[in-house]
């Protein structure tokens, strides 16, 4: 029996393949012994299981995990492999299995070394460019807090009561569902967000965002422009507690 699979080897696009339904012609494929990913509730990813170990050309980031070696993109029926058919996840799924900016070597504009990847947005540190995952996780997202927090101590000078009344402000913080509870305007907040542009997408990213009432947009501080926005959940930042003053 044949199913309709994608394939993916590493440095190619994508293609649509008729194969054999048979661990012989997976294991052809993959260049060994197989181990799936389960990347939806009717869609696998199938790759060497010692794709590194192996010494295979990079191929991508799936799930957050590099895949090494030539992977096959099946559909699931039951407990047997199957045709892929789930054309709306196709479309989010096939843009991170190939990309070809993500194999150029490009200089991150925080740290100045050379990287291969998308890149990352480095407001508010820089304005345009682009930088590495590492400055991104140990200053841009550090930066972005800080200036979230300092909104938010803008607007407690102001006279503007961001708490329940009544209630003791912590570092605790509450999640809620857009259909259960939407934010004020313009307060700075935490979502899961999942969007898609030209340039980037999310998927279940968390990330920093605000609403806005008039349009009911939500509004990614990092990626203005990036519409469409859909938000599961969203909480408002905790506030760093203020430091007892020194004495003189």
């Amino acid at each position: 029996m044949n199913i309709t699979v994608f394939v993916k080897e590493p440095g190619k696009a994508p293609e649509a393949r008729r194969i054999p339904n048979e661990l012989a012609s997976l294991q052809e494929i993959v260049g060994g012994w197989i181990e799936t990913m389960t990347v939806g509730s009717d869609i696998v990813v199938i790759c060497n299981e010692e794709g590194r170990l192996l010494g295979l050309p990079y191929n991508c980031k799936i799930c957050g995990l590099d895949i090494f070696g030539t992977i096959i993109l099946a559909g699931v029926k039951g407990e047997n492999f199957a045709d892929v058919y789930s054309k709306e996840r196709l479309r989010y799924l096939l843009p991170h299995l190939w990309n070809p900016d993500y194999f150029e070597t490009k200089t991150c504009v925080l740290c100045g070394k050379a990287f291969n990847g998308f890149g990352n947005n480095p407001w508010p540190l820089a304005e345009s460019g682009e930088c590495c995952d590492k400055c991104n996780l140990e200053r841009v997202v550090p930066a972005r807090i800080e200036v979230a927090n300092g909104r938010q101590a803008a607007q407690r000078a102001e006279g503007e009561d961001l708490t329940p009344a009544g209630e003791k402000r912590t570092a605790t913080v509450e999640w809620y569902r857009p259909e259960e509870k939407l934010p004020k305007d313009d307060i700075v907040l935490l979502g899961v967000v999942t969007a898609e542009s030209k340039n980037v997408s999310f998927v279940d990213a968390m990330e920093l965002l605000s609403y806005d009432s008039d349009s009911g947009n939500w509004i990614l501080e990092g990626y203005p422009a990036v519409r469409d926005v859909k938000v599961s959940w969203w909480c408002e930042l905790p506030v760093v507690p203020d430091l007892p003053e020194e004495d003189a």
